[in-house]
């Protein structure tokens, strides 16, 4: 099952979603959710009691977790237990009490071996008709596979897939919190105050920088000069010394070859420019859309190795190899025109 959600049995999951039940139609639909709806939902939290052989006998140096006295896994002895409690906790303290978010999704996966709190942020990047949300998700796992881990992301988690994406897209950020299950995991959650208050104000920078790329207007020709930052043609190269013939006309062959392909690709992004620029209604270009005419090939157009037997290759390659290499290079340049 992609939701990895389990339904009947002592260990069943529950998922509290705001405004509908989620894709697989097994969430609880709720007009909103507070702090007190999550512990009330969840009102058990994970135990670590000692851990039984069949004939009684404890086995030293090891834990088993429980949930309402059943069998959820199995940690060390010096496994420290972070809550669903601490977890709420946090999320009031860093959005919910000042009043910056509210809560969209909680719920328990895997038979309750994972807790998820997720929390849309009272913000909205948005360009004419396209409008980005960005949340702040907190994810516990009480069995020791993984680390607690909060951070930003684009996505609403309301499944298995939904919160691996979101701990794809926190991990690459470096105001990501992870905090082992060891005994300074209390101060790493204080501390967790701190980084994700951050990573929230990194929403307003990021809102700044975007409305000032939508102001720089760009003439054609300084469009083509950032293209061919990213993208450049390259010039043909004359004949080296103890080349001949034959090897030089392969040499260009293959240098023309490369460039036929850049000044495909380059037509593409201006197209996607020039499409955008007229659904916004844009007297000029502006560097946002120069900028998101490379990334939006990069993240949806581009070729990318295996994705023909494996759809979840661009997703891959969009958050960890060449498709986030793309994005950045084309992000990083764009800001450097902004000094």
């Amino acid at each position: 099952m992609a939701h990895n959600i389990v339904t009947d049995g002592a260990l069943r999951d529950r998922m509290l979603i705001e405004g509908d039940k989620g894709w697989h139609g097994l969430g609880e639909d709720r007009k909103s959710i507070s702090a007190k709806d999550v512990r009330e939902a969840f009102p058990w939290d994970w135990q670590m009691d000692d851990l039984l052989l069949p004939n009684g006998n404890k086995v030293d140096g090891f834990k088993a977790v429980t949930s309402e006295g059943n069998a959820v896994g199995v940690v060390g002895d010096s496994y420290t237990m972070i809550g669903i409690d601490d977890v709420v906790s946090l999320a009031e303290d860093i959005i919910l009490q000042h009043g910056t978010g509210r809560i969209v999704s909680a719920g328990t996966l895997h038979g309750r071996q994972d807790f998820f709190l997720d929390l849309e942020l009272g913000k909205e990047f948005r360009n004419g008709d396209d409008v980005n949300k960005p949340y702040i998700g907190l994810s516990n796992n009480a069995v020791g596979s993984r680390h607690f881990i909060g951070g930003a992301h684009m996505h609403r988690i309301v499944c298995a897939n939904t919160l691996n994406l979101m701990i794809g897209e926190a991990k690459t950020s470096p105001r990501c919190l992870k905090v082992r299950h060891t005994k300074s995991a209390f101060n790493r959650l204080s501390e967790a105050k701190r980084i994700l208050g951050i990573a929230c104000a990194a929403f307003d920078k990021a809102d700044a920088e975007m409305q000032a790329m939508i102001a720089k207007s760009l003439t054609d020709a300084e469009v083509e000069a950032y293209y061919n930052t990213i993208m450049p043609v390259q010039a043909v190269p004359g004949l080296s010394a103890g080349e001949n013939a034959e090897q030089y006309e392969a040499k260009v062959e293959k240098i023309e070859r490369a460039n036929r392909k850049t000044e495909r690709v380059r037509d593409v992004w201006w197209d996607t420019l020039n499409t955008e620029r007229q659904i916004l209604k844009s007297a000029s270009p502006n560097l946002w859309l120069a900028m998101n005419s490379v990334t939006k090939w990069a993240q949806h157009d581009r070729s990318v190795r295996g994705e023909s037997d494996d759809p979840m290759m661009r997703l891959w390659s969009n958050r960890f190899s060449d498709g986030f290499d793309r994005t950045n290079e084309a992000h990083d340049i764009a800001v450097a025109m902004l000094k």
